[in-house]
C-alpha cells in the first residue's frame, strides 16, 4: 500500500484489559492494520511484578506492554523510536511526555469523558481539587482532539478553550456481531428457569460505573418478584486496572445484609458474540454512570 501510515496509540490500558475505551482502540487499530497501515499500540502491564517489555500480535495490530513504574517515560521513548507518523493519544499518564515541541504536531489526544468536579464520585478518590488540575494539565497542552460525543466536546471546551481542534467520532459496533441472537443462552448459563426475568449490568463493575446504584435501584423489584434477577457483566475493576474502585464486594455484602444474594448473579466478560446473546435475554439494561463520553454497552444493546 503507497500510502500505508506507521500509526502508534498509546493508552494507560489495552488488551487483554477489558472496558470500553481497550475496546475502541482495539477495533480502530485492527481496521487500520486492516487497510495495510502499520499499527501498534503501546500500554503499561496490569501489575507492577511485571518488569520486562512483551510484545504480542492480535488480528493484526503490535501491542508492546510496558513495567507499569516507569510506563510515562518508556512510552515517549518507544514513540521516538518508532518515530510514526500519527499517534492516537489515549493516555493521561504519558500526556506530558507527549506534549512537548517536536513531537506533539504528531498527537491527537482523544479524550473519552472530561470528569473535573465529578472525579470523586467517578473513581471513589477524594482528591478532587488535585485531580481537577492534574486532568486539565495532562489534557490541555494539545492542539488536536478527537471526542466520542457533543457533551463530551461541550466539557473538553469547558476545560481547554474553544480555540482547539475537536473532531466528533462516535463510538461505533459491528451490527453483524451484535444484533438479537440466541446461540449462547444466558439463563441456562447461569442455571436459571426459561421464564425468569433478567435485569442486566454490562461493564465496570465500578462505583463511578454506577454498579451500586443498579443494585438499589432493581432492590425492590428484587424483593417482589421471585423471578427476577439482577446480572452483572464485565470484569470486577481494582485501582490497579482502569484507576476506578471496584463496587463488586460493596454489592455482594449489601444483598447479604438484605437476603437477597440468591438474587444476584455475576458473568466475567463475554466475547462477543456471547454478549449479544445475552443483551438479546435482558428485560432492562442499567447503565447509571456518574458520567459517560458515550457508553458502549448501550450502543451494543
Amino acid at each position: 500500500m503507497s500510502n500505508s501510515l506507521n500509526i502508534l496509540h498509546v493508552a494507560d490500558n489495552s488488551y487483554p484489559s477489558i472496558g470500553g475505551v481497550e475496546r475502541v482502540i482495539h477495533e480502530v487499530a485492527k481496521r487500520q492494520a486492516s487497510r495495510g497501515h502499520r499499527v501498534t499500540v503501546v500500554s503499561q502491564h496490569q501489575n507492577f511484578s511485571s518488569l520486562r517489555s512483551s510484545t504480542f500480535q492480535f488480528e493484526g495490530v503490535t501491542y508492546v506492554k510496558l513495567p507499569r513504574i516507569v510506563f510515562p517515560y518508556l512510552a515517549f521513548a518507544y514513540s521516538e523510536r518508532l518515530n510514526p507518523d500519527v499517534v492516537h493519544l489515549n493516555s493521561y499518564l504519558s500526556s506530558s511526555f507527549f506534549s512537548k515541541w517536536g513531537i506533539k504536531e504528531k498527537v491527537v489526544r482523544h479524550i473519552h469523558d472530561v470528569y473535573t468536579s465529578m472525579f470523586q464520585k467517578y473513581f471513589g478518590v477524594n482528591i478532587e481539587h488535585l485531580a481537577s488540575k492534574l486532568e486539565k494539565r495532562w489534557t490541555e497542552r494539545f492542539d488536536y482532539y478527537m471526542v466520542p460525543s457533543h457533551s463530551t466536546k461541550t466539557k473538553l471546551s469547558r476545560l481547554v478553550g474553544n480555540h482547539k481542534r475537536v473532531w466528533i467520532i462516535p463510538n461505533g459496533v459491528d451490527t453483524s456481531v451484535f444484533r438479537p441472537r440466541h446461540e449462547f443462552p444466558l439463563k441456562k448459563r447461569l442455571g436459571l428457569k426459561e421464564h425468569s426475568k433478567l435485569v442486566g449490568f454490562v461493564g465496570r463493575i465500578a462505583m463511578g460505573k454506577g454498579a451500586f446504584d443498579t443494585y438499589l435501584a432493581v432492590r425492590p423489584f428484587l424483593e417482589r418478584d421471585k423471578d427476577t434477577y439482577l446480572v452483572y457483566i464485565g470484569p470486577s475493576e481494582t485501582l490497579g486496572t482502569s484507576g476506578q474502585k471496584s463496587a463488586l464486594r460493596k454489592i455482594i455484602r449489601q444483598a447479604v445484609l438484605d437476603g437477597l444474594s440468591s438474587k444476584l448473579r455475576y458473568v466475567p466478560p463475554l466475547n462477543d458474540y456471547e454478549l449479544a446473546s445475552a443483551y438479546s435475554e435482558l428485560e432492562v439494561l442499567m447503565l447509571p454512570s456518574v458520567s459517560e463520553g458515550f457508553g458502549l454497552s448501550v450502543l451494543e444493546a
